[in-house]
């Protein structure tokens, strides 16, 4: 009887484990900047993930020069910034910030 008290406890504590388990959250995972090229005049949306899994995104940058969209791009699975897109030739002394990301998970790692 005793033996199967502890295992009954022990399949509760498990199952609430489990229960407590979230899904990744991009928000806490990726980091996302803009970067001024060349002579001032582009920009590259970066992405840091801090963690393995893969996502796909969909961001928009806003400059001096307007708004910029890319979606559908791909944050591959490994720790360290990755260039997601970049616009080159626009205005002289541009300045540039993430303005609105969304992402989905791809692949949990």
């Amino acid at each position: 009887m005793k033996a199967l008290v502890m295992t009954i406890m022990a399949l509760m504590v498990a199952t609430v484990a489990v229960a407590e388990e979230k899904p990744p959250d991009y928000t806490t995972e990726l980091r996302f900047t803009c970067a001024v090229t060349g002579n001032n005049d582009g920009f590259d949306a970066l992405v840091e993930n801090l963690k393995t899994n893969e996502w796909t995104c969909d961001v928009t940058v806003e400059t001096t020069d307007g708004d910029y969209s890319d979606s559908g791009r791909p944050v591959h699975g490994y720790s360290g910034k990755q260039n997601l897109f970049g616009k080159a030739g626009l205005k002289k002394d541009l300045k540039c910030h993430v303005k609105k990301v969304s992402c989905t998970l791809k692949k949990q790692n």
